[in-house]
């Protein structure tokens, strides 16, 4: 009866009913088959943003690493260029020991090593590692021929650890026209204990 309804209605009718059923077959297969791509390629988009976002951030963060790395190590070899250069109690004696037979090595012959009072060096703000530090000092007298007293100026300035050469006053020795007469005060840097300088 509804067919017969439908077969006795105006072709106005007919195409409304014919269109309507092509749009809701439309609209069903949109829905079931080309919307759940859509959704998919969409989601395979934004994920593929975020895996390119997230690699660009892992590289930055790599590069940031390598270059705190290599500050790192800029650091801890600054640390060990300071430390080395400070004597330890134990060098200091075998360095002041030592310094006669220097002498002699270069051809000069020491007349008198003067140990003046040691000095404590105080730490600037925030350097507390620094408060061992001791200045020792001595003055030395010594005859050569002037290349002696050179080589034996440029054999200090050789040692690893700091000392400096203060004072340096070179003369003609009354005693011996042959020889100069050189004095001088020599001063090292001294620390109780290297590891107060630390690199970790």
């Amino acid at each position: 009866m509804l067919m017969d309804k439908f077969i006795k209605s105006s072709p106005s009718s007919k195409i409304f009913v014919s269109v309507s059923t092509i749009a809701i077959v439309t609209l069903t297969t949109y829905s079931w088959i080309v919307s759940p791509q859509i959704s998919y390629l969409h989601a395979a988009q934004q994920q593929k943003v975020m895996t390119r976002n997230a690699e660009q951030k892992t590289i930055g963060l790599r590069n940031q690493m390598h270059k705190r790395e290599e500050e790192l190590t800029d650091l801890r070899n600054q640390v060990d260029a300071v430390r080395d250069s400070f004597f330890t109690p134990t060098e200091a004696h075998e360095f002041f020991s030592d310094l006669d037979m220097t002498a002699i090595q270069c051809g000069c012959n020491i007349s008198s090593l003067t140990f003046m009072s040691a000095k404590a060096v105080a730490p600037e703000a925030g350097h507390e590692y620094f408060a061992s530090v001791v200045l020792k000092r001595a003055e030395i007298t010594l005859t050569g021929q002037y290349d002696a007293i050179l080589a034996f100026l440029t054999k200090l300035g050789g040692y690893r650890q700091r000392i400096s050469v203060g004072n340096l006053l070179i003369k003609p020795n009354p005693g011996n026209t042959e020889d100069l007469l050189c004095s001088m005060t020599v001063t090292i840097y001294l620390i109780e204990n290297k590891e107060t300088i630390s690199n970790e």
